[in-house]
């Protein structure tokens, strides 16, 4: 068996493209760190109510150290004229470009991050008391990495102050890519250069709470006890699939238990494209998860469409309704019962047409 690697869980959407750098940055961070790292590559996240967005190119949530976000440049250093300590100037074929410094760029993208966990208070994610209360409990990093520079060009530019706004410990360089896992995985901790006395590293817990409050398109609302019209067989389906996945408690949910999707569900949700696909799995193996899941990014993704689901189970489309609304999806999806659709679509389309069923002798033909 191969050695196994750090879970890595792409958020890029259609159209969306990695550069070069964040290519190979992913597969350094997929080969060289633990199996038990997760990391996200350019997962949208929604940081306040008035729902702007940023997109870290690398949200990376190590057990031992705590979360780290890193940002990935291909840039040269010919290419680059000056940099202070928030912008830098490039010169690209002749034109000269602005761009933000990139260990600013991620420092701003993590203290984004940080006020979205606070804001929660959830007694896993902040202190509750003492001079450290509503204070994130988990350390926190950040920092650039220029995949086409490394230490010693940067030594050799020393005289255009270049070291001084872009700090040692902040910096991965080429070279740094091109390290061993231990001495990779010493570079990355060296980056927490924040001390907290009473971290033990994160536990499951936490990191689905994370996960939850960074990306809310991954929660499933927990299953309400005796569902009416649902089926046996419909409920110990939607039994199995939340065992499956971990219950925590937000109270930015109005205090209600939420489930999350288990990494292998979160990972094809978010790798289904454009085109036909097929999901086979056993009862209680997500299917359902990853269907809503879908449904409300192709919303999301494409404002003022709409969305058809169809299925055979009338029960099972009445509770995707109704999941749909508790996650407060007021338009966009429609979802039938596949012989209900096809009832409707007759009395829209041919009007006064005698619906015939099997043995009822019914007139007339599509």
């Amino acid at each position: 068996m191969g050695r196994e690697m750090a879970e890595i869980i792409s958020g890029l959407s259609r159209g969306d493209q990695q550069t070069h750098g964040e290519k190979k940055v992913a597969l350094k961070l997929k080969e060289l760190l633990e199996d038990d790292v997760l990391v996200y590559g350019e997962a949208k996240i929604i940081i306040d109510d008035y729902k702007r967005e940023i997109h870290p190119d690398f949200v990376i949530l190590d057990p031992k150290s705590g979360i780290l976000i890193l940002e990935v440049k291909d840039w040269k250093l010919d290419k680059i004229e000056k940099i202070n300590a928030n912008t830098a100037t490039l010169v690209i074929e002749g034109e000269k470009k602005e761009a933000e410094n990139p260990v600013e760029q991620a420092r701003g993208y993590a203290h984004s991050i940080v006020k979205k966990l606070e804001k929660t208070r959830h007694k896993e994610l902040v202190h509750k008391i003492g001079k450290h209360n509503g204070k994130l409990k988990i350390p926190y990093a950040f920092g650039a990495v220029f995949v086409h520079i490394s230490r010693e060009e940067l030594e050799q530019a020393a005289g255009n102050g270049f070291k001084e706004v872009l700090p040692e410990k902040n910096v991965i360089y080429k070279d740094d890519l091109d390290s061993d896992k231990k001495k990779f995985q010493d570079i990355l901790r060296e980056m927490f250069i924040y001390e907290y006395k009473n971290f033990h590293g994160m536990k499951q817990d936490q990191i689905d709470c994370i996960r939850g409050v960074l990306y809310p398109e991954i929660i499933i609302v927990s299953p309400q006890e005796n569902r009416g019209g649902m089926t046996d067989d419909s409920k110990a389906e939607e039994s199995q699939e939340n065992q499956k996945t971990k219950t925590i408690e937000l109270p930015e949910m109005s205090g209600e238990n939420i489930c999350v999707m288990d990494k292998e569900q979160e990972k094809l949700a978010r790798r289904l494209q454009v085109g036909d696909r097929v999901i086979n799995g056993v009862a209680g193996s997500g299917k359902t998860l990853i269907l809503l899941y879908r449904c409300r990014m192709l919303v999301e993704e494409n404002r003022g469409s709409s969305v058809l689901v169809l299925c055979f189970n009338v029960s099972l489309a009445a509770r995707l309704r109704e999941l749909l609304q508790e996650y407060g999806v007021r338009d966009g999806i429609k979802v039938h019962h596949f012989h209900g659709w096809c009832r409707e679509q007759l009395e829209t389309h041919k009007p006064g047409y005698e619906l015939g069923l099997p043995g009822g002798g019914g007139k007339g033909s599509p």
